[in-house]
């Protein structure tokens, strides 16, 4: 318990915690995503703000690709990746108007641990009732209800993220580019805090006492989206 207390999120490197173990040398499978996988990102299409780019859409809608979208996850000093399960968005008078997508929560891993059994034991944290609880609640959705251009193709974008069945406002800004028929969408970092989807274990909110053990209640994301129109 003293392990998976102190792997989760904490300011403690991948590298501190494997001078206490061997590596493996395996090329295991931890939940559905295998380790080649594990060790490569995406190749992001790069999105650079354009303030006098004006976006034309070929299309009335998009469907997103599950392959070539995902969402980046930050943690303390950890980060990693969770896949995209399905997704749309749909244009009126070449805008968007509405958009959302769904995240399958068992394929989180992380990228930074190359110890087998460290990388694991977060993955499995992450994964279990007292967070994310992926076998009650395996998928997170993210429904839009306002996106407003900036300028170019810079937009604020605001929805409700559902979590563990708990919806909450959040907002985000947003790149999006088009090339012919795909839609590229890139948001910013940006923070929310678990304790509002009562993710409360080892938060410093409720900690019975000033020597328990705590990490960070902030979690940060960016959203990488590809999708294609119908």
């Amino acid at each position: 318990m003293v392990l998976l207390s102190s792997i989760a999120c904490s300011d403690k490197s991948a590298s501190d915690y494997a001078r206490d173990y061997s590596q493996s040398g395996k090329d295991t499978c931890i939940g559905k995503v295998s380790m080649h996988l594990k060790r490569t990102k995406l190749n992001y299409v790069e999105i650079h703000e354009k303030p006098d780019t004006l976006l034309i859409f070929t299309k009335n809608s998009y469907s997103l690709l599950p392959e070539k979208s995902e969402l980046e996850w930050f943690c303390g000093k950890h980060t990693g990746l969770v896949m995209m399960k399905n997704g749309s968005f749909r244009i009126e008078k070449k805008q968007i108007v509405a958009g959302e997508f769904s995240v399958d929560m068992d394929s989180i891993y992380d990228v930074d641990i190359d110890n087998d059994l460290m990388r694991g034991t977060l993955e499995n944290i992450l994964r279990s009732e007292d967070f994310f609880d992926v076998k009650k609640f395996p998928v997170s959705t993210f429904i839009i209800d306002s996106i407003v251009k900036i300028q170019g193709n810079s937009f604020q974008i605001s929805g409700i993220l559902k979590i563990r069945d708990i919806e909450k406002k959040i907002r985000f800004k947003s790149l999006l580019n088009i090339s012919l028929d795909t839609l590229f969408a890139e948001s910013e970092k940006f923070t929310i805090d678990r304790t509002n989807w009562q993710i409360n274990h080892m938060s410093k909110k409720y900690a019975k006492n000033e020597d328990e053990f705590v990490f960070t209640d902030s979690l940060q994301f960016i959203v990488h989206i590809t999708a294609v129109a119908e």
